[in-house]
């Protein structure tokens, strides 16, 4: 296995490991929809409201990438291959994520303005398994100017990234906990 593989097996992995609940050594969709919904609520929203299509299509999409072959299930290899497949290609993880990243950001934004606030940021992903200091580090790649805010655009950019990169120290990293 190369570095970058290994790498990504390692992210993508931690992944599986925040949808696979019950410990069973496979993810289904309804684990998706299951973290999906536990996010949409932590924002204060009904995952079932119509606002918040775009976030079930990304789940519906997510679930197609994954689960090729339709079994109804992937194990932990099969998830992390994916994945690895997945982010080679920035357009499909653009098709696949980005409208339900933007939906479910959006919620973020506690005033509306357009702008996430550190506080609103750490507010949401308090139960992400992150340390403060990942979360400061995710934060701050984002917030790219220094004035403690990042707007919905540089958030969803950032999670794009995220599936993306093969740089083990790129600041996005620091999100693997919260979609």
């Amino acid at each position: 296995m190369t570095a970058i593989s290994d790498y990504q097996a390692r992210k993508f992995g931690k992944g599986f490991s925040l949808f696979d609940h019950d410990g069973d050594g496979v993810v289904r969709f309804t684990d998706l929809r299951v973290v999906a919904r536990h996010e949409a609520e932590r924002t204060g929203r009904d995952y079932t409201a119509p606002e918040l299509r775009p976030l079930r299509t990304c789940v519906e999409r997510w679930w197609q990438a994954l689960d090729r072959a339709g079994r109804g299930q992937v194990d932990r290899d099969q998830f992390v291959a994916a994945l690895i497949e997945l982010s080679a290609d920035r357009d499909r993880v653009r098709f696949i994520f980005e409208d339900g990243i933007r939906c479910l950001l959006s919620h973020m934004d506690s005033d509306g303005d357009g702008w996430v606030s550190k506080d609103d940021f750490i507010r949401v992903t308090q139960d992400d398994g992150l340390t403060d200091e990942e979360r400061d580090a995710a934060f701050d790649s984002m917030d790219a100017d220094g004035d403690g805010y990042a707007s919905i655009d540089d958030l969803v950019a950032d999670y794009i990234t995220f599936y993306c990169t093969l740089d083990p120290d790129a600041g996005c990293n620091g999100i693997g906990g919260f979609f």
